[in-house]
């Protein structure tokens, strides 16, 4: 049996958008404090955590990836840095295409042609922002 995956183009709409707004927030810290650095850096460690199992091809080893991403967010959780949450739903708000994935079993080999084509896309993705940034906290 073929381990599941997936791959990284099924996810980057989820990130992209914890990002932005993230950024948001950010620039309205006049009214959100700190939440807007909160969420970029749960980002940040999310985007590092997929990294960590995603191959060459784009394609994302789907268990010890979720399951590494929901450890974070239970430190997220247990842990005092996020008081109020953000950084934990944002982590949520990420797992959310895994944990599809997860349940349809779309994720297991079945598709390897479509994820052949998607190949290339998924090398754009990852050089692109928020994959390729680094993260500073402001």
């Amino acid at each position: 049996m073929t381990p599941a995956t997936l791959s990284i183009c099924d996810i980057d709409e989820a990130v992209r958008r914890e990002a932005a707004e993230a950024q948001t927030k950010i620039q309205d810290a006049w009214y959100w404090g700190a939440v807007g650095n909160q969420q970029a850096h749960a980002v940040h460690c999310a985007i590092g955590i997929i990294r960590q199992h995603v191959d060459e091809n784009g394609t994302v080893a789907l268990e010890p990836c979720l399951a590494a991403l929901r450890q974070q967010r239970q430190t997220f959780m247990d842990g005092s840095y996020d008081a109020d949450g953000y950084a934990a739903a944002t982590i949520r708000a990420i797992l959310q295409p895994f944990e599809a994935a997860l349940a349809s079993n779309a994720g297991s080999g079945k598709f390897r042609m479509g994820r052949f084509f998607r190949k290339r896309r998924a090398r754009r993705v990852l050089a692109s922002p928020p994959w390729s940034v680094q993260y500073t906290q402001q």
